[in-house]
């Protein structure tokens, strides 16, 4: 699922290319690399390596992480982001809250759901 050493790869074969600055949907893109392939604290990384290097992730860049943890069964994390996503000023979007609802279904916690 995923390549995301070819992905962390191309990244920084970006960075040592001249004239060639890599914003954010390459970030998102290696951010979701590593959620798709179950990498999700790498993934939390990459995200903050976007942040690190002055960029604003965007919604696809946090429901990426989200949707990673949720996979995982990780509630707790994937609410986490939820929270930085708004702390940061990024509207969550239905993707976002479907990762949320999909971590619930799995771990049963049909009160979080329905909060």
């Amino acid at each position: 699922a995923g390549e995301p050493e070819r992905a962390a790869a191309v990244m920084a074969e970006m960075r040592l290319a001249p004239n060639i600055t890599a914003d954010i949907r390459a970030h998102s893109a290696l951010v979701e690399a590593f959620a798709v392939a179950g990498r999700v604290a790498e993934a939390a990384g990459a995200l903050q390596a976007a942040r690190d290097a002055g960029l604003a992730p965007t919604v696809v860049t946090y429901a990426s992480v989200a949707k990673g943890h949720a996979m995982r069964g990780e509630y707790e994390a994937a609410s986490g982001v939820l929270d930085q996503m708004e702390a940061d000023g990024v509207a969550p979007n239905v993707p976002t809250f479907h990762a949320l609802l999909s971590v619930c279904a799995r771990a049963g916690e049909a009160d979080e759901a329905l909060a």
